[in-house]
């Protein structure tokens, strides 16, 4: 033997069978922060993401990629007007952006580390997944074993009867009273022999059954035996050789890391196929074995090559290590799964079953960091959308939820330790929320129980409680969950409650903002007890007054770049703080309570003293809003009122603007304060009622039904009518009803309504009118008063609930009142008084 061979064969019979090291101080990081959601009406700026933002993936060049920022955006906020019509839902919520990474074209080499306590901590968003489960161990020897019932067997009596003998004499009672005695002891004599047979027949059965079972259990020894003695021999035979010659490969090094994995594989298939992995036995020889497999992975761990590494992970996850072990092996799949490209090599090696066979099994107190840094793998899985459908096919929502309620519900770990977990498996339902293919399998009651449980015991948690409301930013868009929620609104009161504790943290404040604003609008139960017993006015406002000084402080800073840097997230927490009030105050006691706050009111007034129109139309758009809502209230104490002139002042400006969607908001915002005179007379002043004459040629439904019902409340006045005929808006106004009557009954009765506040004290209706449009009036009244006209042909091909809902609009806004006015015109005078709305 050479001088080399010797070194190398005292060299391997020196080596020891290693475990790996526990770090404690290898714990993921706190999480990524998300940047404020992009609203509709404002501009749209790009993200900007801080350094734990980014997601890194480890490469050779020590380049990351970065998943991008989702967004979400409500679009508006359901609101009432003061002309009759409900509070309205606009369009739908913007659908956000989900969370991308970068694509990989190759799978990259994995840094070296000398120790597991250089594995960096996973961020707080991540992946699920789940594969198919490994090769299980067969039973071998098993022999099956047939039962059969013992033989049944007929017995004939002793004496028999000749009753085919002639001749024979009579019998006397002497005689039969023998052969009474005599049939009697010949029955116990049968009865005594049959005993005899049916017991010797049961201790010849046992005794038969007995050795059929020591003969099977000898025979299942045996073969056990000669089992063992065959993977023994195969052992020796085939797999010595092949560690052998991998330990020498990995001492000598010079041979490349694909001669490498060639043989890993090799060993895994021979393992697979032999049913040689599993767990530790009772068997000496069986884990020696196994302790020599796991030796040679082990000596290989300190390779660069990912395909190497995770085809590792596979033989030692199937080997059912424990420990240290465990938790060091889930850190080496991370690292792996940290770069995309290595996807699917993990998903070919059947690594996710692994770990979701983890979740289920392990001790949550003995491996939560192995706990951890599994869930953070399937993070980054789930953040592929390329791999969403495959891992939810393969159930790995309910495995997550299953590890998060096991986590949730331990004892005996504090709520600081199992935070870390907690971050990357709430993650992985957040980036399968972002989906919105996939977002309805999160909807359901159990899934909402177990997040928001979370919320609770979480709330200042802030790296948990931003991936509980990424996922809640989700799926509150849809109705229904909110509606799921009902019965858990003692629970949504936690979001209320973490806006206040992590005041601080915009980009959380922001989301949870969002999130109550979609339940709000959903759910009146919800609503009220937040409200009655969450305290929720009280904290909205706390909320809603801390980011309006900022948002002022700011304002006079003389920093420019912080300016532009925080300007907009402040805003938009405002936004969203606004709106979640304004969803609540459509439900009337509510409503009447929030009417009634002068701090509300005057939060809004600041806004609109503060801010500018052309950088801030969005915060200004809700302002209007929320002083239109509050407004329908005509409660003795409503604040809106009682500052109504101020308010005015500050709204009039705004009609100037050239943005259709702000000028529509103050309209209705007029359309209630004009109930005032002083208010009227503030507008015609500013020749607002001349305006609203001439939006009446908009062409557009809506803004002419809100400068109708603004000019009705004009017509009040007897100063303002004449306007109203020599600025052309007698004729505008029948020129609205001919061209939207038939299709808008409520906007067909409000211009009824205007008419005739506009004619009230009419002596001549052609003097009032003109004779050519008193003549089209008087056409256009009596046609849309033929209700068998109108629903016979007009509406023959709608739906018949659909015309059902028409008539009864017909009948409630337009027919009363159009009758009337008719009349009215036709008589050329009237002695009523004119209408207040």
């Amino acid at each position: 033997m050479s001088t080399l061979k010797k070194m190398i064969f005292l060299y391997i019979n020196s080596i020891s069978s290693r475990n790996f090291v526990d770090y404690a101080t290898a714990k993921p990081p706190s999480g990524k922060r998300l940047t404020p959601i992009d609203q509709k009406l404002t501009r749209k700026s790009s993200p900007q993401q801080t350094p734990v933002e980014n997601r890194e993936r480890a490469s050779s060049s020590g380049s990351s990629s970065q998943r991008k920022v989702d967004q979400d955006s409500p679009t508006n906020i359901p609101r009432r007007s003061s002309f009759g019509r409900q509070y309205r839902r606009l369009g739908s919520l913007d659908e956000p952006k989900g969370e991308g990474k970068s694509q990989g074209s190759k799978p990259k080499q994995l840094r070296q580390i000398s120790s597991f306590d250089q594995v960096p901590r996973p961020p707080s968003q991540g992946r699920r997944g789940s594969l198919p489960s490994p090769a299980k161990e067969n039973n071998k020897g098993a022999t099956a074993r047939r039962v059969h019932s013992g033989p049944k067997e007929r017995l004939q009596s002793e004496h028999e009867t000749d009753t085919a003998k002639p001749n024979t004499p009579p019998a006397t009672k002497d005689m039969i009273s023998k052969a009474s005695e005599k049939s009697s002891v010949a029955k116990k004599e049968i009865k005594s022999k049959t005993l005899k047979v049916k017991q010797k027949l049961k201790t010849t059965e046992t005794t038969t059954s007995d050795d059929k079972k020591a003969a099977i259990k000898d025979e299942n020894k045996t073969k056990n035996e000669t089992t063992d003695e065959e993977d023994a021999a195969y052992w020796e035979r085939v797999i010595v050789p092949l560690l052998n010659r991998i330990d020498l490969t990995k001492v000598e090094g010079s041979v490349s890391t694909s001669q490498l994995y060639q043989s890993t594989c090799y060993l895994w298939d021979i393992l697979s196929r032999k049913n040689l992995l599993g767990p530790s036995t009772g068997e000496a020889g069986y884990n020696k074995r196994r302790g020599s497999v796991l030796h040679v992975a082990y000596r290989l761990l300190d390779q660069d090559d990912p395909k190497l590494l995770i085809k590792l992970a596979r033989i030692i996850f199937s080997m059912k290590v424990s420990g240290k072990n465990l938790g060091n092996i889930c850190k080496l799949v991370y690292l792996a799964s940290r770069n995309e490209s290595n996807d699917k090599l993990i998903i070919d090696e059947n690594i996710p079953d692994y770990l979701f066979e983890l979740w289920k099994d392990v001790d949550n107190t003995a491996n939560l960091e192995a706990l951890t840094y599994s869930a953070a793998t399937i993070k980054f899985l789930s953040g592929n959308a390329n791999l969403k459908d495959y891992l939810l096919d393969r159930h790995c929502i309910e495995a997550v939820i299953l590890a998060i309620n096991s986590l949730n519900s331990e004892s005996a770990l504090k709520p600081s330790e199992i935070s870390h977990a907690l971050i990357q498996f709430t993650g992985v339902l957040a980036n399968l929320a972002d989906s919105g293919q996939h977002r309805k399998k999160l909807m359901s009651s159990e899934i909402a129980l177990s997040i928001l449980s979370i919320a609770a015991k979480f709330t200042s948690d802030h790296d948990v409680m931003l991936n509980v409301a990424r996922i809640f930013s989700k799926l509150t868009q849809h109705g229904d969950f909110c509606q799921i929620l009902t019965d858990k609104a003692e629970l949504v009161v936690y979001f209320v409650k973490a806006m206040e504790k992590q005041i601080h943290k915009a980009e959380l404040v922001l989301r949870l903002g969002y999130i109550l604003g979609n339940i709000f609008l959903e759910s009146q139960e919800i609503s009220e007890y937040v409200v009655n017993n969450g305290h929720g006015i009280e904290r909205l406002l706390k909320v809603l007054k801390a980011y309006i000084e900022w948002d002022a402080k700011l304002a006079s800073s003389d920093d420019n770049e912080e300016k532009s840097k925080s300007s907009t997230k402040i805003e938009d927490v405002i936004i969203k703080v606004i709106r979640s009030i304004v969803n609540l105050s459509i439900y009337p006691e509510i409503g009447q309570v929030i009417a009634g706050s002068n701090e509300f009111v005057n939060y809004l007034l600041q806004l609109l003293a503060a801010k500018d129109v052309q950088k801030s139309r969005e915060i200004i758009t809700h302002v209007a809003v929320a002083i239109s809502n509050l407004s329908f209230y005509p409660i003795e104490e409503n604040a809106i009122f009682k500052k109504e002139f101020e308010i005015s002042k500050s709204l009039i400006l705004l009609l100037l603007d050239d943005n259709a969607a702000i000028m529509i908001e103050v309209v209705r915002v007029f359309g209630n304060l004009t109930r005032s005179k002083v208010v009227r007379d503030l507008l015609v002043s500013h020749k607002v009622d001349e305006m609203m004459i001439a939006l009446l040629d908009a062409g557009q439904r809506e803004t002419v039904y809100f400068a109708c019902g603004l000019l009705m409340n004009f017509m009040k006045d007897s100063d303002n009518r004449r306007k109203l005929l020599t600025e052309g808006g007698v004729k505008r106004l029948i020129d609205a009803l001919r061209d939207f009557g038939r299709d808008d009954w409520q906007l067909a009765g409000l211009i009824c309504k205007t008419l005739w506040n506009y004619s009230i004290n009419m002596d001549d209706s052609y003097l009032t009118f003109g004779e050519e449009d008193t003549d089209r009036l008087i056409d256009f009244l009596e046609d849309y008063l033929d209700d068998d006209t109108i629903f016979k042909y007009a509406y023959n091909d709608v739906a018949p609930e659909t015309q059902e809902l028409l008539k009864q609009i017909w009948n409630d806004d337009f027919s009363p009142i159009a009758r009337d006015f008719l009349q009215k015109v036709k008589t050329h005078r009237s002695e009523l008084e004119p209408l207040d709305y």
